[in-house]
């Protein structure tokens, strides 16, 4: 067979040697497209066939969660990045609150507030200061920690106040860890990120997305 892109099947000694024939036409089976099931997601949100929309199209539903978690009344914001100050802080935090309340959270504001310029020599000081204001601060039991920007003592950062938090002194101590992308350095936050933030957050105090 001269051309590689076809199969020669007539001249292929394996066949003639079990006498078989091949068509090389498609296998035509006549078929038909069934109507969309409903969906029940939670009693409140059914999909159906009127509601769908492009496939291929995502949508953030501002639906409530299966089962929302109750946010914590005490809870610090922790502030490492160098982009970001108090007032950035808030905006992000007062968008976070809206999608919270869309999925069914209500969201208090942060009791506690602390901000560190991290560099590679002061983490060690950063470290003791955390644990510092658990020490004046027992009753906080959850924190969400914007990390810095420098890619050199972001991770050392992460694992740190993970081991701090959850595995030695304050253990116990849920994190939610934010890494910041490009446009959020600007304070520029879609939904579906906040969301995703938000589906995290849930899981991790004991909700059902």
């Amino acid at each position: 067979c001269q051309n590689p892109k076809q199969q020669c099947f007539e001249q292929d000694p394996f066949i003639n040697a079990w006498n078989f024939n091949v068509d090389v036409n498609m296998l035509k089976v006549s078929a038909r497209i069934l109507p969309m099931p409903q969906i029940i997601y939670t009693n409140e949100f059914h999909v159906n066939n009127e509601q769908f929309r492009s496939s291929g199209v995502w949508s953030s539903t501002k639906t409530q969660f299966h089962r929302p978690t109750k946010f914590p009344p005490v809870w610090a914001l922790i502030n490492l990045s160098s982009s970001l100050n108090k007032e950035s802080c808030k905006a992000f935090y007062e968008q976070l609150r809206d999608v919270a309340a869309h999925r069914g959270i209500t969201c208090p504001d942060p009791v506690l507030y602390e901000e560190y310029n991290v560099q590679p020599d002061s983490i060690s000081h950063m470290n003791a200061a955390l644990k510092d204001m658990m020490e004046k601060n027992d009753d906080c039991k959850f924190f969400i920690v914007i990390l810095p920007e420098n890619n050199d003592i972001r991770d050392q950062i992460y694992g740190d106040l993970k081991r701090l938090c959850e595995l030695q002194f304050g253990f116990g101590i849920v994190t939610q860890m934010i890494k910041l992308k490009e446009k959020e350095i600007k304070n520029q936050w879609n939904y579906s990120r906040l969301n995703n933030i938000m589906m995290k957050i849930n899981i991790k105090l004991d909700g059902i997305n």
